[in-house]
């Protein structure tokens, strides 16, 4: 996520300055409905939580290449949001913009801290 937010902060400043905040937010939320299609579809017949069969309903084949795009659009819609977010609080708390930066800092500490 620290990757996406930087090239999301980097190449897309202008455009989110022209455009506002809310169509960006929206591309992070259709990102995210997106990798979890794909999660539920690239879902292994012989997953470890229960009794499965071979003929289950599986629409694909389960494939490292669609486990990867999935993670790859958590990732960056992950970024996209908490970037976006980061700037909205920034603006309304202008008074108090270091406080939010540390807040954000500390919750992405925390967050990654949780994942392992």
């Amino acid at each position: 996520m620290i990757v996406s937010s930087t090239v999301f902060t980097v190449f897309f400043r202008h455009r989110v300055r022209r455009m506002g905040h809310w169509p960006f937010v929206l591309v992070a939320v259709a990102m995210h409905l997106a990798a979890y299609v794909l999660v539920l579809i690239n879902v292994p017949a012989d997953a470890p939580l229960g009794v499965t069969y071979d003929d289950a309903l599986l629409i694909v084949p389960s494939s490292k290449a669609v486990a990867l795009t999935a993670s790859t659009l958590l990732g960056l819609g992950g970024g996209l949001i908490d970037t976006q977010t980061l700037t909205m609080l920034a603006s309304v708390y202008k008074h108090r913009a270091p406080q939010v930066h540390t807040h954000m800092h500390m919750k992405n500490l925390v967050i990654s801290d949780g994942d392992f």
